[in-house]
């Protein structure tokens, strides 16, 4: 696949903020975001009667429904801790308290003011990977790594900040998905996101006092 479809260069960072705020994600939407991802590079089973061994499901973690298709690798999404950004200044740590307002403006038709503010959040999410083959395993894990660099500045379109925090030790016991030995291994990663906000103030009118009639009451 092209990588045109993800822009010139996938290590582009941001160019505003605002850029991130107007394509801002919930911590549904980073699933979603993730989701197109893998679907636009076609690594996704789209199959609706038989399974393709080649390629992968990628579900929340903890599905409702059960897996029976032993042949078919998984991904699974977590998010195992979210909280306000914590910002390193000089003086130590600050954790966000109040919103960041990014811009205001008169609607012409209410005449109300609106104010445009954001907060950011960090996520920690886990991406857990199973197969019946720990070679196969050791591919998707790998698969991961390279798209998370790859295509960060694709990402960065959703998101502030995409950090990979590190992966797991392979464990076939740790999580039953299929009710059989399955080799597992988790990839964590750090996600800043921004979740803006509307707020509607009305306008308060400029009084000319000069042309009240004091005795108009």
């Amino acid at each position: 696949m092209e990588d045109n479809i993800f822009g010139t260069d996938v290590f582009t960072n941001i160019k505003k903020q605002e850029e991130v705020v107007n394509n801002s994600v919930d911590f549904y939407g980073i699933f979603r975001v993730l989701y197109e991802l893998l679907e636009k590079l076609g690594v996704l089973n789209t199959k609706v009667m038989e399974s393709d061994p080649t390629k992968l499901s990628f579900v929340f973690g903890y599905p409702d429904k059960v897996f029976t298709d032993q042949s078919l690798s998984t991904v699974t999404f977590d998010i195992i801790k979210r909280e306000r950004l914590t910002y390193k200044t000089s003086v130590g740590n600050i954790k966000q308290e109040k919103p960041r307002e990014l811009v205001e403006y008169k609607d012409p038709i209410t005449g109300q003011i609106k104010r445009i503010g954001s907060y950011s959040y960090d996520n920690t999410i886990a991406l857990d990977v199973f197969s019946t083959s720990c070679e196969r395993l050791f591919q998707i894990v790998q698969y991961l790594e390279t798209m998370f660099t790859k295509y960060d500045g694709y990402l960065q379109k959703y998101f502030t900040k995409v950090v990979y925090l590190g992966m797991t030790t392979t464990s076939n016991t740790a999580h039953n998905l299929y009710q059989n030995r399955m080799f597992n291994k988790t990839l964590c990663f750090q996600i800043i996101t921004e979740s803006p906000f509307e707020l509607l103030f009305e306008e308060i009118q400029e009084i000319n006092q000069t042309k009240l009639n004091p005795n108009n009451i």
